[in-house]
């Protein structure tokens, strides 16, 4: 085995630094050592990424313009993350929240006034095992109408009793038609 810095003087002190693009797409392997940086951020082991940018991982077409894919990393107390874990054939995939602390949100958001689509392409059912909070001002809309419009199944029955409170009026479209409800907030 020969040793590039055993051939070119000072290179074993100094380092190698190149303007040439270096290939190892030959190489089976390729060893860093210890201490090894990429454009100043630190490569602590293998997948491991420490950086502070907006675009700490960036993948696409471009690279960093338009990414397909881009982690930020540049919040500056940042402490929560996501996760991503695969799992076996026919068992899918997860997406949690992962923090030092002991709650955390999460938020998907489209850009501008883009959609966000749950389930655009599969056939099985969205579950929703927690309470669902629609905004003030928000709707819940089905796009269709007879058989494709929306369906709510498994609603609570209360027995006929005395309300009180302050009552509210809500709306219901059923095929561009409306039907007007109204609700007590308690009853007896």
């Amino acid at each position: 085995m020969i040793y590039i810095e055993q051939n070119t003087p000072n290179i074993e002190t100094d380092g190698l630094n190149t303007k040439q693009a270096v290939d190892f797409s030959g190489a089976p392997t390729v060893a860093l050592p210890a201490g090894t940086t990429i454009n100043g951020s630190s490569l602590t082991a293998l997948g491991t990424i420490t950086s502070s940018s907006a675009q700490a991982l960036a993948v696409g077409l471009n690279g960093l313009t338009n990414p397909a894919f881009n982690v930020d990393s540049s919040t500056a107390s940042q402490a929560d993350g996501v996760n991503v874990k695969g799992l076996a054939a026919g068992n899918g995939a997860g997406v949690k929240v992962i923090t030092s602390g002991t709650n955390s949100p999460l938020t998907i958001d489209a850009a501008g006034s883009g959609t966000i689509t749950l389930a655009g392409t599969s056939t099985g059912a969205v579950i929703l095992p927690a309470a669902v909070s629609v905004a003030s001002a928000g709707v819940i809309a089905g796009l269709g109408t007879g058989t494709n419009g929306v369906t709510l199944k498994n609603l609570k029955n209360s027995a006929a009793t005395a309300l009180s409170g302050t009552q509210k009026d809500i709306t219901i479209d059923i095929g561009g038609v409306p039907y007007y409800f109204t609700v007590y907030p308690t009853k007896a």
